[in-house]
């Protein structure tokens, strides 16, 4: 009984783990993050085709605040509207004149159609 157990629970151990990499591929095909690292953008390429939900790396400046946690990102192809939680700075001091990069998802809304929800922001040297 024992045995019969131990193989039962290696089955479905074994099938979660192929389903989880069956996941993974779909995921990779829909433009979603895999593990190989964002996808590298820039603003008009977000403005003209990116879609919700995508995850995308952006190399630039936070020119200005809008409010609270909402920015505006520029590179040299345009602006987009970025929301970073304070917590994603981790101290770092960044004005209209740091370059940075962000990484973050693509999310739909109704008064900003092109935003960026930033996760991770980086001081570039």
């Amino acid at each position: 009984m024992n045995k019969l157990l131990c193989v039962l629970a290696g089955a479905f151990a074994l099938s979660c783990g192929a389903a989880q990499a069956n996941n993974m591929e779909n995921d990779e095909y829909n433009g979603w993050f895999n593990g190989s690292g964002p996808v590298d953008h820039t603003v008009s390429e977000i403005k003209e085709d990116a879609a919700p939900f995508q995850l995308v790396e952006l190399d630039g400046n936070l020119v200005r605040g809008i409010a609270g946690e909402t920015y505006v990102f520029q590179d040299k192809t345009g602006e987009v509207v970025v929301n970073i939680p304070n917590e994603v700075f981790v101290g770092q001091v960044v004005n209209a004149n740091t370059p940075v990069k962000i990484q973050g998802e693509v999310r739909p809304d109704m008064a900003q159609p092109d935003t960026v929800d930033v996760y991770t922001l980086d001081v570039v040297d």
